[in-house]
């Protein structure tokens, strides 16, 4: 009996658990029906959109940077394809031997082994579908090859992107600019901007980069869980738009010869229409290759052009300031005519240096030019004449003159960076040195030395108002956007100087080149009329006793400029050119001009095609 009644026992408590355990499993059911419920009528759209965002990424894909062309239509900057060799490890069979795969792209690409290896390693197998960049901007012989062996190099894929090109290499590269990727100041200052972006640097890139940039596209592309492209979303993707195109006012051969005829030296040629403000040439020398750029500069690379002591970077043509030397000369004879301090039959005996206070003041012919008047003063350049009208003038009259003729602030051109000169005066000398003026300072700034510092922009736009009869125009270099048909109308503004004031000067300046120190500068056939310059680096007394003591360098050797306009009865064009460590305007300045004027006038139309195709890269 006791065994029967242990075993209904038994029976009847797991009975009991059984009822309770499915009593659990039917409360599970109901939570879980509940739960799939909520979810599926609910949370149903909101879930379906957070599946979809981990399904259906969005690619960002920047712009089309617009071209730039020269004034005539000639293309200086544009797109062309670009190839990137890339390998996908997922794309290889397990049969393939990685070693020997990458000794050969090594020995194809021309890229150390070890370098592929360590990139192939540090990727881990659950991305292999990743790829990895072997080598941009493949050039042809390597495209061809690798098209050719592909089925010899699983795995390596040719990408096609648009790359930056300026097929005449470091031409006008100053005024250009180049591109690099966006930093984190670009990024915060412009919401249209991604990470990764290219964006101007320097230059018309910089200065027009929002209308060159183009409007980011985007793709639609379905991913599964490991991130990896199924397809793209077609109908849901938008191409990338397409910047403007935008044309410059230089005159593209001009430039190309301007820059040959600098060569190696170190300076800056300004050509500018005196009529309409427009930059005809902007050279600056030594240059660089915005090539480099776009295709991805190493930092050592990078580091090496910022750290050289020549500068290439700099635009010479607005950002460097040096002394104005003789061509100041200009400046210092119309403020003394239109003053009324002189008139132009005033003259002085010049015997090769002044005495004033306890100082000599020497000019720059030994032995002297004798009695000179102020048309002769401007043909030989005579620094005692000079001297003389800085005894009669103020330095605050002559500063204020030099304003006039717009040097001592920025042109206002359409470049990034543009530096504004100095013209000193008596409050700023006050103000920046705590000292007051003194007179012997008015007469080194009366021959374009001293505390005076000037751009080769600004030097063109004076002698551009000179030309103009008053009329002083704002220098530009953009001649129009989008289309042609767009160019843009020039600003001007008359200075308060009197035409018969102006005319005398002209009258000097076209005297300075038939028979005076520019001679080198003459044309048959064209009346030309300029200023030659030569700007002290050191002092006559200085560079004498360290030529005496053999301790005189190159770096201390004068600055070359020359300054003019032609033809001089009806200008259309103006010349600023600047040698630095030159020595005499008239002898290295002087000469670039005559080559300059004269292509510019008389090259037929085939020079100027065949100067194109012999500067053209590939």
């Amino acid at each position: 009996m006791s065994i029967k009644r242990f075993q209904k026992n038994d029976i009847e408590g797991y009975c009991g658990r059984l009822d309770l355990f499915r009593f659990f499993l039917f409360i599970c059911l109901i939570f879980i029906t509940a739960r799939i419920w909520y979810l599926q009528v609910i949370e149903g759209n909101n879930l379906k959109k957070e599946a979809d965002n981990n399904r259906i990424r969005t690619i960002s894909e920047p712009g089309i940077r617009g071209n730039i062309f020269d004034r005539n239509g000639i293309p200086i900057v544009f797109n062309r394809p670009s190839f990137t060799a890339q390998l996908i490890l997922e794309n290889i069979s397990e049969d393939v031997d990685k070693g020997k795969l990458i000794n050969k792209i090594s020995n194809i690409l021309d890229i150390p082994q070890d370098i592929i290896s360590a990139k192939v390693k540090s990727l881990p197998k659950l991305f292999y579908f990743q790829p990895i960049i072997l080598k941009k901007n493949l050039d042809r012989e390597s495209l061809a090859y690798l098209e050719e062996h592909k089925e010899e190099i699983p795995g390596v894929e040719i990408k096609i992107e648009q790359r930056r090109f300026y097929p005449f290499k470091g031409m006008a590269s100053h005024l250009l600019g180049y591109i690099g990727e966006a930093t984190q100041s670009n990024l915060r200052n412009s919401k249209e901007l991604k990470y990764g972006a290219l964006v101007g640097k320097s230059g018309v890139e910089k200065r027009l980069d929002s209308t060159l940039r183009g409007e980011y596209g985007w793709r639609k592309v379905v991913k599964d869980s490991l991130g990896r492209e199924k397809n793209e979303l077609a109908a849901l993707s938008k191409n990338p738009g397409r910047g403007k195109d935008v044309y410059l006012t230089i005159d593209l051969p001009l430039q190309l010869y301007a820059e040959t005829l600098l060569g190696d030296r170190q300076g800056a040629i300004v050509a500018m229409d005196p009529k309409t403000g427009n930059i005809i040439v902007m050279a600056s020398h030594p240059s660089f290759d915005p090539n480099l750029f776009s295709a991805g500069l190493p930092q050592k690379e990078w580091k090496n052009l910022f750290t050289d002591i020549s500068y290439p970077l700099q635009n010479r043509a607005i950002q460097s300031q040096y002394p104005s030397g003789s061509v100041f000369k200009i400046v210092t004879a119309l403020a003394s005519l239109n003053e009324g301090l002189i008139d132009e039959n005033f003259n002085v005996t010049c015997r090769g240096s002044m005495n004033f206070g306890n100082r000599n003041f020497l000019c720059w012919k030994k032995g002297g030019h004798g009695n000179v008047d102020l048309y002769r003063a401007i043909v030989n350049s005579c620094n005692v004449f000079f001297y003389n009208l800085g005894k009669r003038l103020e330095v605050d009259t002559l500063a204020r003159y030099s304003r006039y003729l717009g040097l001592g602030k920025s042109t206002g051109i359409d470049l990034p960076f543009e530096a504004n000169g100095l013209v000193p005066d008596s409050k700023w000398k006050m103000e920046v040195l705590k000292k007051p003026w003194i007179k012997s300072e008015t007469l080194f700034m009366a021959i374009g030395q001293g505390y005076l510092l000037v751009t080769p922009a600004q030097l063109a736009r004076m002698v551009a108002a000179v030309a103009n009869n008053g009329i002083k125009v704002k220098p530009e270099v953009i001649y129009a956007v989008g289309d042609l048909k767009n160019n843009l109308k020039p600003l001007k503004e008359e200075i308060p100087v009197k035409k018969e004031v102006l005319e005398i000067i002209k009258k000097g300046m076209i005297g300075v080149v038939n028979e005076g120190t520019g001679w080198r500068a003459r044309v048959n056939g064209i009346i030309i009329a300029g200023k030659t310059g030569t700007a002290q680096v050191t002092s006559i007394e200085t560079a004498k006793i360290l030529k005496a003591k053999g301790e005189f360098s190159s770096e201390l050797k004068d600055h070359a400029l020359f300054v003019s306009f032609a033809p001089a009865d009806d200008p259309k064009i103006v010349l600023a050119i600047l040698v630095e460590h030159g020595g005499f305007g008239g002898e290295v300045c002087a000469p670039i001009a005559k080559e300059l004027i004269s292509f510019y006038f008389n090259a037929t139309k085939e020079e100027r095609e065949n100067l194109l195709a012999n500067n053209l890269i590939n």
